[in-house]
Protein backbone atom coordinates (compact mmCIF):
# COMPACT_ATOMS: atom_id res chain seq x y z
CA UNK A 1 0.00 0.00 0.00
CA UNK A 2 2.91 2.32 0.71
CA UNK A 3 4.33 1.49 -2.72
CA UNK A 4 0.96 2.20 -4.37
CA UNK A 5 0.66 5.54 -2.58
CA UNK A 6 4.21 6.39 -3.62
CA UNK A 7 3.36 5.64 -7.27
CA UNK A 8 0.33 7.97 -7.09
CA UNK A 9 2.52 10.70 -5.61
CA UNK A 10 5.14 10.20 -8.36
CA UNK A 11 2.40 10.57 -10.98
CA UNK A 12 1.49 13.88 -9.35
CA UNK A 13 5.12 15.07 -9.42
CA UNK A 14 5.61 15.16 -5.65
CA UNK A 15 9.28 15.37 -4.61
CA UNK A 16 10.95 12.28 -3.15
CA UNK A 17 11.43 13.83 0.30
CA UNK A 18 7.78 14.95 0.44
CA UNK A 19 6.61 11.51 -0.82
CA UNK A 20 8.55 9.85 1.97
CA UNK A 21 6.98 12.18 4.54
CA UNK A 22 3.47 11.53 3.18
CA UNK A 23 4.01 7.76 3.00
CA UNK A 24 5.30 7.65 6.59
CA UNK A 25 2.32 9.64 7.84
CA UNK A 26 -0.08 7.41 5.89
CA UNK A 27 1.35 4.09 7.10
CA UNK A 28 1.24 5.14 10.75
CA UNK A 29 -2.33 6.38 10.36
CA UNK A 30 -3.25 3.08 8.71
CA UNK A 31 -1.58 1.13 11.51
CA UNK A 32 -3.44 3.17 14.11
CA UNK A 33 -6.70 2.31 12.35
CA UNK A 34 -6.05 -1.42 12.63
CA UNK A 35 -4.51 -1.22 16.10
CA UNK A 36 -7.03 0.91 17.99
CA UNK A 37 -9.78 2.53 15.94
CA UNK A 38 -13.36 1.75 15.07
CA UNK A 39 -15.65 2.72 12.18
CA UNK A 40 -19.40 3.37 12.04
CA UNK A 41 -21.66 1.99 9.33
CA UNK A 42 -25.45 2.32 9.36
CA UNK A 43 -25.42 3.31 13.01
CA UNK A 44 -23.31 0.39 14.22
CA UNK A 45 -19.70 0.30 15.46
CA UNK A 46 -17.23 -2.08 13.80
CA UNK A 47 -13.58 -2.78 14.47
CA UNK A 48 -11.23 -3.30 11.50
CA UNK A 49 -9.60 -6.68 11.08
CA UNK A 50 -6.93 -7.48 8.52
CA UNK A 51 -6.50 -11.06 7.34
CA UNK A 52 -4.80 -12.88 4.46
CA UNK A 53 -5.69 -16.08 2.64
CA UNK A 54 -3.90 -18.34 0.16
CA UNK A 55 -6.96 -18.24 -2.16
CA UNK A 56 -8.70 -15.18 -3.60
CA UNK A 57 -11.78 -14.31 -1.55
CA UNK A 58 -14.35 -13.62 -4.27
CA UNK A 59 -17.94 -12.38 -4.01
CA UNK A 60 -20.12 -15.26 -2.83
CA UNK A 61 -17.23 -17.24 -1.33
CA UNK A 62 -17.55 -18.46 2.23
CA UNK A 63 -14.79 -18.03 4.77
CA UNK A 64 -14.48 -21.82 4.86
CA UNK A 65 -13.66 -21.86 1.14
CA UNK A 66 -10.58 -19.68 1.62
CA UNK A 67 -9.26 -21.31 4.80
CA UNK A 68 -6.71 -21.15 6.27
CA UNK A 69 -7.05 -17.48 7.10
CA UNK A 70 -3.87 -15.84 8.34
CA UNK A 71 -3.96 -12.89 10.73
CA UNK A 72 -1.17 -11.22 12.64
CA UNK A 73 -1.03 -12.25 16.28
CA UNK A 74 -3.21 -10.03 18.47
CA UNK A 75 -0.22 -9.15 20.59
CA UNK A 76 1.68 -7.59 17.67
CA UNK A 77 0.58 -4.02 16.90
CA UNK A 78 0.46 -3.17 13.20
CA UNK A 79 2.82 -0.25 13.63
CA UNK A 80 5.51 -2.78 14.64
CA UNK A 81 4.76 -4.87 11.54
CA UNK A 82 4.41 -2.04 9.02
CA UNK A 83 6.36 0.75 10.64
CA UNK A 84 9.50 0.22 8.62
CA UNK A 85 7.80 -0.21 5.23
CA UNK A 86 8.45 3.38 4.20
CA UNK A 87 12.13 3.08 5.13
CA UNK A 88 12.33 -0.20 3.19
CA UNK A 89 10.70 1.34 0.10
CA UNK A 90 12.78 4.52 0.08
CA UNK A 91 16.10 3.19 1.42
CA UNK A 92 16.35 -0.39 0.14
CA UNK A 93 14.29 0.04 -3.06
CA UNK A 94 15.31 3.66 -3.80
CA UNK A 95 11.62 4.66 -3.94
CA UNK A 96 10.73 2.23 -6.74
CA UNK A 97 8.06 -0.43 -6.23
CA UNK A 98 9.42 -3.99 -6.49
CA UNK A 99 7.54 -6.02 -9.07
CA UNK A 100 7.19 -9.08 -6.84
CA UNK A 101 5.21 -7.75 -3.87
CA UNK A 102 1.80 -6.80 -5.30
CA UNK A 103 -0.18 -7.89 -8.31
CA UNK A 104 -3.57 -8.54 -9.83
CA UNK A 105 -5.59 -11.71 -9.30
CA UNK A 106 -4.65 -14.16 -12.05
CA UNK A 107 -1.04 -13.00 -12.31
CA UNK A 108 0.23 -14.56 -9.08
CA UNK A 109 3.85 -15.61 -8.76
CA UNK A 110 4.74 -19.10 -7.53
CA UNK A 111 5.48 -19.44 -3.81
CA UNK A 112 9.11 -19.76 -2.80
CA UNK A 113 10.78 -20.69 0.46
CA UNK A 114 12.90 -17.83 1.72
CA UNK A 115 15.87 -18.31 3.95
CA UNK A 116 15.39 -16.58 7.30
CA UNK A 117 17.60 -13.57 7.78
CA UNK A 118 20.18 -13.96 10.49
CA UNK A 119 19.53 -11.55 13.31
CA UNK A 120 22.65 -10.46 15.07
CA UNK A 121 21.17 -7.49 16.87
CA UNK A 122 17.63 -6.47 17.67
CA UNK A 123 17.09 -2.73 17.75
CA UNK A 124 13.86 -1.42 19.27
CA UNK A 125 12.76 1.90 17.91
CA UNK A 126 10.86 4.32 20.12
CA UNK A 127 7.10 4.04 19.97
CA UNK A 128 6.03 5.87 16.82
CA UNK A 129 2.89 7.17 18.48
CA UNK A 130 4.29 8.73 21.66
CA UNK A 131 7.88 9.03 20.37
CA UNK A 132 9.07 6.98 23.35
CA UNK A 133 7.60 9.22 26.04
CA UNK A 134 5.14 6.56 27.20
CA UNK A 135 2.44 9.24 27.56
CA UNK A 136 -1.04 9.12 26.04
CA UNK A 137 -2.18 11.71 23.50
CA UNK A 138 -4.33 13.34 26.20
CA UNK A 139 -1.18 14.30 28.10
CA UNK A 140 1.09 14.99 25.14
CA UNK A 141 -1.20 17.09 22.95
CA UNK A 142 -4.69 16.90 24.40
CA UNK A 143 -6.34 18.35 27.45
CA UNK A 144 -3.52 17.47 29.83
CA UNK A 145 -5.95 15.47 31.96
CA UNK A 146 -6.13 11.69 31.58
CA UNK A 147 -9.13 11.20 33.86
CA UNK A 148 -11.73 11.12 31.08
CA UNK A 149 -9.56 9.97 28.19
CA UNK A 150 -11.04 7.04 26.20
CA UNK A 151 -7.66 6.19 24.64
CA UNK A 152 -5.87 5.39 27.89
CA UNK A 153 -8.92 4.88 30.17
CA UNK A 154 -7.48 7.39 32.63
CA UNK A 155 -4.03 5.83 32.98
CA UNK A 156 -2.16 8.51 31.02
CA UNK A 157 -0.16 5.76 29.28
CA UNK A 158 0.26 5.45 25.53
CA UNK A 159 -2.23 2.93 24.20
CA UNK A 160 0.32 1.52 21.74
CA UNK A 161 3.36 0.87 23.90
CA UNK A 162 1.35 0.73 27.15
CA UNK A 163 3.59 3.44 28.59
CA UNK A 164 6.79 1.38 28.33
CA UNK A 165 9.47 3.82 27.26
CA UNK A 166 11.75 2.43 24.60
Amino acid sequence: MVAELNEALIENRISKSKRREICTSFVYSLCNTFDQRWVRHEGKTYYPLLAFTKKFYDIGDTLDSVAPIQMPDHSVPFYEVLGDETDWLFDDCQGKSPLDILGNVGSELPDTDLQPESETQIVRLPCSVCQGSGKCFCLRKGSGNAATCPRCAGTGKCSHCKGVRT
